[in-house]
């Protein structure tokens, strides 16, 4: 029973705060409902304005840091902060004392290659008529394997007399190095030839002696003096002769001598091969003496055509490369531009890859922006749009022309 009361008593008291809870509420709106006023108005046609804002960046139309290629001390710096230069012009250099010797062989190439290009480029009249020689000479080569002459066999075996006339005028040479410079018969000669100009100074001597007077004064003194001079010069040169042949040989004349007898054999064996061949042609000489006028042939003509596309090519390509090189001195404006930062004074020691100065093109900004996916279907090309900087430095605010800011 007791249990039965305590459910009753529930009940009723939750009956109780649901009834006052729905009391409350529709209290509260009878209220509201008073005290809110009704506003009207007029309805008219008018354009709904909308913005979309986003944050981004401001760039130039086109930037660089131009950097040095090699290493050396800055000589000089001609350009500055906020100076406008076109393409090609020259910012900056390096001292040619302190550059690498790459770059200095690199302005020697470079002479060489514009002069190669232009000798390519310009008519070989000499060296066409060298061609036409060595053509010829091939010619008459071949000719004399294929039908040989007598008059150019004559002359081979002429040739080959010679030679040996000369190997055996060397060989008494090689000889001779055994009994010292001179022969037995140079040195009796000599010997001679000393005891005459002896014999005369003596003579000479005794009639100066009688002849009286001061040979500054008296004529006749004075030719005895000048006589009896000559004589001994005569005297010391035949005793310098007869001393030269009597004397042993040097090691540079022995070795003289020696090539002689060396060069002469080596001579006197061409000429004999040569009439060999004249007389007894083989197919391997045949072939070369055919190859070489071949070959002859076809340099004369390519000189007669001229340089062909491909020669150019190499060659311009070897002014350009050695161009490259050499320009790795200097710094040159890659577009026509502003420059907006320098980093380099003269006297700095850089290396290659060192930044030197930055070049923006102001002619035009661009300004890259972050917009929300939600938003990017409401731009259309066309539309106003207001800038605002954050922060800009006052340095390049005085770079851009004031347009490119509105």
């Amino acid at each position: 029973m007791k249990r039965k009361r305590v459910y009753w008593i529930i009940g009723i008291v939750v009956t109780i705060l649901v009834a006052g809870g729905i009391y409350i509420k529709v209290k509260a709106t009878q209220q509201a409902t008073n005290t809110t006023p009704v506003r009207t108005g007029t309805v008219a046609l008018g354009i709904v304005t909308s913005s979309i804002s986003g944050s981004g960046t401001v760039q130039s139309q086109q930037n660089a840091s131009v950097a040095w290629q090699t290493s050396g001390t800055v000589q000089s710096v001609n350009v500055t902060v906020g100076q406008l230069v076109n393409e090609g012009d020259e910012l900056a250099s390096l001292d040619p004392t302190t550059l690498p010797t790459s770059i200095l062989q690199a302005k020697i190439d470079l002479i060489n290659a514009k002069e190669a290009l232009e000798e390519l480029k310009k008519p070989q009249p000499l060296k066409i008529a060298q061609a036409q020689e060595a053509l010829d000479n091939a010619k008459q080569t071949l000719e004399d394997l294929l039908n040989p002459s007598e008059s150019t066999i004559s002359q081979a075996q002429l040739a080959v007399i010679n030679a040996q006339d000369e190997v055996d005028t060397a060989q008494i040479g090689v000889d001779r190095l055994q009994y010292g410079r001179g022969s037995k018969e140079a040195i009796t000669a000599a010997q001679a030839a000393y005891v005459v100009a002896q014999s005369e100074v003596a003579r000479l001597e005794d009639m100066y002696e009688k002849v009286g007077g001061d040979p500054s004064e008296d004529p006749a003194k004075a030719q005895a003096l000048s006589a009896l001079e000559a004589a001994k010069t005569k005297r010391d040169r035949a005793l310098a002769t007869l001393n030269w042949y009597k004397g042993e040989r040097s090691q540079s004349e022995i070795e003289t001598t020696l090539n002689d007898l060396v060069v002469a054999q080596g001579n006197l064996a061409d000429v004999k091969e040569a009439l060999e061949k004249l007389q007894n042609p083989s197919e391997e000489d045949m072939a070369l003496a055919q190859a070489t006028v071949e070959d002859a042939q076809d340099i004369l003509e390519n000189l007669k055509n001229g340089p062909t596309d491909s020669d150019l090519t190499v060659a311009e390509t070897r002014v350009i490369l050695a161009e490259a090189a050499e320009a790795q001195a200097t710094l040159t404006a890659p577009f026509t531009g502003t420059i907006t930062s320098l980093d380099v004074m003269p006297g700095d020691i850089v290396i290659a890859g060192t930044t030197a100065l930055r070049i923006d093109d102001l002619s035009k900004l661009y300004i890259i922006l972050s917009i929300s996916e939600l938003d990017i279907s409401s731009i259309k090309v066309g539309q106003n749009a207001t800038i605002t900087f954050d922060a800009i430095s006052p340095d390049l605010l005085k770079l851009v022309p004031r347009k490119q800011l509105i």
